[in-house]
């Protein structure tokens, strides 16, 4: 079974909702508190998330089919 593509794009938000009480700590990851270097990672992927959906849609428009 093919998972959707567009899941691809709702991972960054659900990582930072589900991952925030985990990294919600007293800790430090290079320098930044656990929650602010969790929230910064994800602001990073998303971008990242979005040009992977864009790639894989691009590609199956020009193939004729829609993912």
């Amino acid at each position: 079974m093919k998972t959707p593509t567009w899941v691809i794009v709702f991972l960054p938000y659900i990582f930072m909702l589900v991952g925030a009480p985990f990294f919600n700590n007293d800790g430090f990851i290079l320098g930044l508190p656990s929650l602010a270097f969790w929230v910064l990672l994800w602001v990073i992927l998303t971008p990242v998330c979005i040009g992977i959906y864009d790639i894989i849609t691009h590609r199956s428009h020009k193939e004729g089919t829609v993912a």
